[in-house]
């Protein structure tokens, strides 16, 4: 037999490996201590879907936290993310939100120790490109809704041996988004997500938003009290003026946030350099550019203030002093 017919007849098959799909209410004998795959039901996470304009997942990370800002009501150091891109769309991302202390907790309660998983899959990476439901059971299903994997309770007897979702899981590769989880994982806090931002920016966006969920959590508090001490009609009044600061703080540091990240991202290189970087506490910033060639001067007023015209520019020689006030 030559060399292409030996070729012909070798099947090629992936390595088989365990993989379970595991939902909130699943069971697992405590006594199976064999090494598996873990597929997450969409109840152990939080997403959301946004257009982010941004090339690459890693860039998209920088946003994550800011995704979620007024969706997680409990301490943000104790969240990690991962992004997802949408294959069909561009510029547009999934941002799931995972605390991993109660996803191994939730496990271990379920039969499933952490020292007998191999990688975690969120149900959102695994079931992006179907396109017709995956029967977990008689009962319950996962479809796709808007891009979005969602489990749904259902009532059918008439499924095909091929769309129950173990049968999907067996039959289809992992995909990049495997993670390992650890208790000791929430050392490794996610509160510079910004760090792949260029040059010293990256420090003021993270303590910026940092503010941003300290000033949400202080207005949740005040609202809270005002809805305890109040009991008549006068506390919507209080209510909406809350919500009003908040609307408002929200905007700002949104604004904020948005011209930080361009200044990171606006390539100066050709016509200078950005020297003394100070941001203030209330949100204002400055900075002082020296200009390589002084005829550039209006080029450069002219690119700074078509951002903004919050943008304040006095020149000083080849200086310009460089203010923005909300």
């Amino acid at each position: 037999m030559n060399l292409f017919n030996k070729l012909k007849n070798i099947t090629f098959k992936k390595k088989s490996s365990r993989v379970d799909y595991v939902a909130k209410y699943s069971q697992f004998d405590n006594n199976d201590k064999e090494t598996r795959n873990i597929v997450l039901a969409p109840s152990f996470y939080w997403i959301k879907r946004e257009n982010i304009a941004v090339r690459s997942e890693r860039d998209a990370m920088k946003f994550a936290q800011s995704v979620f800002d007024g969706v997680l009501s409990e301490e943000f150091d104790k969240f990690k993310y991962l992004v997802i891109r949408e294959p069909t769309k561009e510029n547009m991302f999934f941002f799931i939100a995972y605390k991993p202390d109660d996803i191994l907790k939730e496990l271990l309660a379920i039969g499933i120790d952490e020292k007998n998983i191999k990688k975690i899959y969120m149900a959102q990476s695994e079931f992006q490109s179907i396109e017709s439901p995956k029967y977990i059971n008689n009962n319950r299903a996962i479809i796709s809704i808007d891009g979005i994997i969602s489990e749904i309770p259902i009532t059918t007897n008439n499924i095909n041996e091929k769309d129950f979702l173990n049968n999907y899981l067996k039959n289809s590769y992992r995909t990049k988004y495997g993670i390992k989880l650890k208790t000791s994982d929430l050392k490794n806090s996610n509160l510079l997500i910004a760090s792949f931002i260029p040059f010293a920016i990256s420090l003021y966006l993270a303590t910026d938003i940092y503010k941003l969920y300290i000033d949400i959590q202080k207005l949740q508090i005040e609202m809270d009290k005002e809805k305890d001490i109040y009991k008549l009609p006068e506390t919507s009044f209080q209510t909406e003026s809350l919500l009003k600061k908040f609307e408002n703080i929200e905007t700002e540091q949104s604004e904020l946030r948005d011209t930080l990240y361009w200044l990171s991202e606006t390539k100066f290189e050709d016509l200078g350099k950005i020297y003394n970087f100070v941001i203030a506490k209330n949100g204002d910033f400055s900075f002082k550019f020296k200009i390589k060639q002084r005829e550039k001067m209006n080029d450069i007023k002219m690119i700074i203030q078509k951002k903004s015209k919050k943008f304040n520019i006095n020149e000083n020689g080849d200086m310009l002093d460089v203010s923005f006030k909300k």
